[in-house]
């Protein structure tokens, strides 16, 4: 077998072009040039990588807070510390000074009541509310069996208060406030027998049979009426709601208390 050598030349050989494969084709050396700077843009650096991309970066990370700053605590607070972990701040209760007052603290606790609101206050606005009340007066019903009857009078000792007889009764409704009383009254009164007679007069609060707040003595008395005075006088006592005042005599020999229009029994009732 002969082998012959084949001439290159005269083999038909198709062109393909770059393009077809993906890479670009570079036309001249100005082109080359214009896409060696595009690449040069994007270059990678060590530190920074994408330049482009880097510029970006560190422009966000310029705005960041480092975990190095700290969180720091003034009075009345606890906790705190540098950002590299989550941070609590609490208050420092108690009731020394830099500490908060809790919402039970008795330093800041205030009683209400829903008439009067803040109990403190609301005494301090009775005192004045006080000044401000005018007092009220009081008129006894006359004790006798009709409103022209006289009273006759109980006899025995002074001290008997058992046996002392009811001549006016005053009724004093309650006017929503301590008070006190002022009591006066005026009567003819009468004592019978030959012998030495005297009386009494007392106002006794609250129930009939309860010892007097006050005993009058009407003195020696002819057997012919004589008008009769007590003077105005004040029971001090701070009393609240609804009592009542009697106006009750006593003598040592038979007496009659008259009716007449030159009775009276009064009781002024103040606030306290």
């Amino acid at each position: 077998m002969t082998w012959k050598a084949i001439d290159h030349t005269a083999v038909d050989r198709p062109e393909v072009s770059r393009e077809a494969y993906g890479y670009p084709t570079v036309d001249n050396l100005n082109d080359l040039n214009t896409r060696a700077i595009v690449l040069e843009g994007r270059t990678l650096d060590g530190t920074t990588g994408n330049a482009a991309l880097g510029s970006r970066v560190s422009a966000v990370e310029s705005g960041k807070v480092p975990t190095t700053r700290t969180v720091a605590t003034s009075a009345g607070l606890q906790g705190g510390g540098d950002l590299s972990a989550n941070r609590t701040i609490s208050p420092v209760y108690g009731t020394a000074a830099n500490t908060i007052a809790q919402g039970n603290d008795a330093r800041i606790a205030v009683t209400q009541d829903g008439t009067i609101g803040n109990s403190a206050l609301g005494s301090r606005v009775s005192t004045l509310e006080s000044r401000g009340v005018a007092p009220k007066l009081y008129t006894g019903a006359w004790a006798g069996a009709t409103s022209t009857t006289d009273v006759t009078l109980g006899v025995g000792a002074f001290n008997a208060y058992s046996s002392y007889v009811t001549c006016y009764t005053v009724t004093i409704p309650d006017p929503g406030y301590a008070y006190t009383l002022t009591m006066n009254a005026g009567f003819p009164i009468q004592f019978g027998g030959t012998t030495a007679r005297y009386g009494y007069i007392s106002f006794v609060v609250g129930a009939a049979t309860n010892t007097p707040s006050f005993i009058f003595d009407v003195g020696y008395m002819p057997e012919s009426w004589t008008a009769f005075q007590i003077p105005q006088v004040t029971d001090t006592t701070s009393r609240t709601g609804a009592t009542t005042v009697y106006m009750r005599g006593i003598s040592n020999t038979p007496g009659t208390l008259a009716k007449s229009t030159r009775n009276w029994c009064q009781v002024t009732v103040n606030r306290a």
